[in-house]
């Protein structure tokens, strides 16, 4: 895999995404990837799977893949928006394909969100990139 090789809509797979954005807008889709959204300021409207969210700094979102959503935010946010083939965790491909999810929304601590900043840049890389710990 070359390092110009970019996630478009996850059809290609062993990818991982990390992107930083303010004040998001975005049209309803969907992709074979999953996604986890941080909001790291103000607070972020999303729309996941017909169910409408409000979704503050602190806290996070998970979107399974083929989930239809949508970011339409009045006010302004910054969030962090990590996608990821299953290929890369399979043991989270498999739990997320046997249980139902009625509530994407969860707490994301304030080092746990300062950590993903810290060792994820802002911008898409293939899986030889993510980091390690010895």
């Amino acid at each position: 895999m070359g390092s110009n090789i970019t996630i478009k809509d996850g059809n290609i797979p062993f990818l991982f995404s990390s992107i930083k954005h303010t004040d998001v807008e975005c049209c309803t889709h969907i992709h074979m990837t999953m996604e986890i959204v941080l909001v790291t300021e103000g607070e972020l409207n999303m729309t996941i799977n017909g169910k409408e969210y409000i979704i503050p700094k602190g806290y996070g979102a998970f979107i399974p893949p083929f989930e239809p959503h949508t970011f339409h935010s009045s006010k302004a946010n910054q969030c962090h928006v990590i996608m990821f083939s299953d290929e890369i965790a399979d043991y989270f491909s498999k739990f997320t394909k046997e249980h139902y999810f009625n509530r994407h929304i969860f707490p994301v601590s304030t080092a746990s969100a300062e950590l993903v900043g810290k060792i994820l840049p802002n911008e898409t890389n293939t899986v030889e990139w993510i980091p390690t710990i010895a």
